[in-house]
């Protein structure tokens, strides 16, 4: 659900920061990190989605507990929900 802003500024605000956001995405089997951080999905209504700097603390702490991470940060753009309904 879109989140509203009476105010126009905070919402040209909150635009300006969602620019930068990326979802998680595993290369070989094209499916994405579930929002949960745990799990995968193909639905990107239920993918993870945040900023670079959280992606790559998420990848060190797999690392830390010695888990494999096959995923790497995609745009979020280019993996927008609407676009994929229309194809």
């Amino acid at each position: 659900m879109p989140v509203q802003f009476a105010n126009p500024k905070e919402r040209a605000f909150q635009a300006l920061l969602a620019k930068d956001k990326v979802r998680l995405r595993n290369p070989q089997t094209g499916e994405l990190l579930h929002l949960s951080g745990q799990g995968t999905t193909t639905d990107v209504t239920w993918s993870w989605l945040g900023y670079h700097h959280q992606a790559e603390t998420l990848r060190s702490r797999a690392a830390i507990r010695g888990e494999d991470w096959p995923f790497v940060p995609v745009h979020r753009n280019l993996l927008d929900p609407v676009r994929e309904a229309e194809e």
